[in-house]
């Protein structure tokens, strides 16, 4: 199965996006907002971590290749 993706007959690269823009960030008890992919990463990576949790807690194998 692996070279069934990214070899021009199908996308293996997923597309991805989250809105890195307005993230409450606290450091030493003060807030701040942040911006860019440094907020939004951790967001999809929450989202996935979710996904695997859910489906291993009904025998199923993690999302990804």
């Amino acid at each position: 199965m692996p070279d069934r993706y990214n070899n021009g007959s199908a996308r293996g690269y997923p597309d991805l996006s989250a809105n890195g823009a307005d993230f409450v960030t606290a450091v030493d008890g003060r807030l701040f907002l942040s911006y860019g992919t440094s907020s939004a990463i951790p967001v999809v990576a929450a989202a996935f971590a979710f996904i695997n949790k859910a489906r291993a807690k009904v025998g199923k194998a993690p999302v990804g290749l």
